[in-house]
């Protein structure tokens, strides 16, 4: 009869390997990154669950960490991957018998200790440090220019950002209109005391007829000295839906008249019109466009960075790094600054101090 172990005999056995292991531990620094707390927590081998195989991986890495990183890291982690920023589960930037000890806690479904993890969410709190991230300041004379973006024609998109408009002129956000022509395709969106003297916040795109037709958000939807996230996305017929701080009224019915495809060649301006007049402001921050509606119903706005993905055509954490504004989508579409551009510190987004 062939016996076989069970998963607690295993567990046991990587435990008592684990414990012979200990009088290995050697303080060997390894590159400065840090783990994001993986999910489920201690997954090192990317399989979308926690057992015995990781607690296995993790011991094989503290080993490679420990003989100096020299050689191929183990096979056991995800492809092109980085081993110190999958194993170090306690993000103190050594990948050692400690992080394994915590994969097979994470295995058995044991609760960390409150020292490591006050919120008991199973992420020590180390690795859950965060920083608020930079804004985009604008001064109402800068603004940024962004080449080839929205030149190629989508059947929808999602323009989403987050604004703080500190005056209730009317000032452009975003223009996309070619050289003030409304006999091209384009679009802008615009805040302020648009209609009635009350604030709101305007998309508007050009018709076949060389008219606007657009969106408004409700009446003083989008006030001055706070933050608002913005949302509009367009379907595949050129219908409208606006989200304020992730709530909409209803889609908004269209013209007859509306070019399908609203691309063109001119570039993107942020906080300018064709950075001659409408400069913006107050501040920026998390641009994001996308060639899919990533809304289709109310939701609750992100308060941390976006992460890029397929669907993603540009996207900027306007967190102040670097000569222009990049352009974390990985599309190469990087902006310049035009004018005295800054970045202010009182952005709602935080991000991963990472």
């Amino acid at each position: 009869m062939i016996r076989t172990r069970s998963p607690k005999a295993a567990t046991v056995a990587l435990q008592l390997l684990l414990s012979a292991l200990l009088f290995l531990v050697i303080i060997a620094k390894s590159p400065s990154a840090m783990s994001d707390c993986l999910n489920p927590p201690g997954d090192l081998t990317g399989d979308n669950k926690t057992d015995v195989v990781d607690t296995q991986c993790a011991i094989l890495t503290a080993l490679w960490s420990l003989v100096g990183s020299e050689t191929e890291p183990p096979a056991c982690l995800p492809a092109n991957s980085d081993p110190v920023a999958v194993a170090d589960q306690n993000c103190d930037t050594v990948v050692s018998v400690a992080d394994a000890q915590l994969v097979i806690l994470f295995a058995l479904g044991t609760p960390l200790a409150a020292s490591l993890d006050a919120d008991n969410n199973q992420c020590p709190d180390a690795c859950e440090v965060e920083c608020v991230s930079k804004a985009l300041l604008l001064d109402g004379k800068s603004c940024v220019v962004v080449p080839d973006v929205l030149t190629e024609g989508f059947d929808e998109y999602t323009i989403e950002f987050w604004v703080y408009p500190v005056s209730t002129e009317i000032r452009f956000v975003l223009d996309k209109v070619v050289d003030k022509n409304i006999t091209v395709p384009g679009w802008r969106i615009r805040v302020g005391n648009l209609v009635g003297g009350v604030q709101k916040i305007h998309y508007e795109e050009i018709k076949s007829n060389g008219n606007f037709h657009g969106a408004l958000s409700a009446d003083n939807s989008v006030p001055t000295d706070k933050w608002t996230h913005y949302a509009i996305t367009r379907d595949q017929a050129g219908q409208l839906k606006v989200y304020i701080n992730g709530f909409s009224p209803g889609p908004l019915s269209v013209a007859a008249k509306l070019i399908p495809d609203q691309s063109n060649n001119t570039p993107l301006y942020i906080g300018c019109q064709d950075n001659t007049d409408g400069y913006f402001i107050g501040m920026i921050d998390e641009l994001r466009i996308s060639k899919t509606l990533r809304y289709t119903s109310s939701f609750t706005p992100k308060t941390t960075s976006w992460v890029t993905d397929s669907d993603t055509l540009l996207l900027m954490h306007f967190d102040g790094q670097g000569d222009g504004v990049a352009d974390a989508s990985g599309n190469g579409h990087d902006g310049t600054y035009l004018g005295n551009v800054s970045y202010g510190s009182g952005s709602i987004v935080t991000t991963e101090c990472r």
